[in-house]
């Protein structure tokens, strides 16, 4: 199943490779080397308020990581019970959303 997913990562990595094209730059002028510092000062409220609230989002799953990490010890994971038994349970929790139940 592994092999699946590195087919498309191998295509996109040719096409990086063969289609993508550095654009020429004048002779004797140099890359922007600015700091970023300043320009992360330009950044309006509403962008530093989306990067709060995603980090916020990504604490509140933090402890949720160590649920998973602890049912995995136990082995209580559905996908350590095979393909099947995540098919399963997949069709269980579609079947409950749909009712209106979960």
């Amino acid at each position: 199943m592994f092999w699946v997913a590195v087919n498309p990562a191998v295509l996109y990595v040719v096409l990086l490779v063969v289609g993508v094209r550095e654009p020429e730059r004048a002779p004797g002028r140099r890359a922007n080397q600015s700091h970023p510092l300043p320009n992360l000062r330009r950044l309006g409220r509403g962008y530093w308020w989306v990067v709060a609230l995603g980090a916020i989002f990504a604490v509140a799953r933090f402890s949720e990581a160590f649920l998973v990490l602890r049912l995995q010890q136990d082995g209580l994971l559905w996908d350590q019970r095979g393909p099947r038994a995540t098919f399963a349970a997949g069709m269980g929790f579609g079947a409950l959303a749909l009712a209106g139940l979960l």
